[in-house]
């Protein structure tokens, strides 16, 4: 047997949610998210990381790495977003102290400070004496022996 609905029985649309977080999961953003997050910028390697990252920070809060950069973005939050900034300008400090005096892998430091704007650049400027030198064009010009056939 069929059922007929009538219309005062119809599911009604749901009403926008007056909380924080319409449509969404809470978020896990809190003051003890600043906490863990400044005692992982002041103490990464009780945590076991060698330089302090963003990955890292993401895993203590077991959060994604992309929520933590929108929170930085959010009106706020600037003391978090001021966080992650100091945990870049740590990672790139500890990156130049320890590749120069040989605690990390050369190639890894150089890898990583990349991300931070570091790049080696080859000049590959030709020059003849004081000025540089300038090609204009190049002619190809085929050259016969004077007793060829052709």
């Amino acid at each position: 047997m069929k059922k007929t609905i009538r219309k005062s029985e119809k599911t009604k649309p749901a009403s926008k949610s007056t909380g924080k977080h319409p449509g969404g999961r809470p978020t896990k953003y809190s003051n003890d998210t600043l906490i863990e997050a400044r005692d992982y910028l002041n103490d990464y390697e009780k945590h076991g990381d060698q330089i302090p990252s963003i990955a890292g920070l993401a895993v203590i809060l077991g959060i994604r790495r992309e929520t933590l950069h929108v929170w930085a973005k959010e009106e706020g939050k600037e003391e978090f977003s001021n966080i992650l900034g100091a945990i870049l300008a740590k990672q790139e400090n500890v990156l130049i102290n320890k590749g120069l005096t040989g605690d990390f892998n050369s190639a890894i430091s150089k890898l990583v400070l990349g991300k931070h704007g570091y790049h080696e650049k080859v000049d590959s400027t030709l020059s003849g004496g004081d000025k540089p030198i300038t090609l204009t064009a190049v002619e190809r010009v085929i050259v016969r022996p004077a007793n060829s056939d052709r």
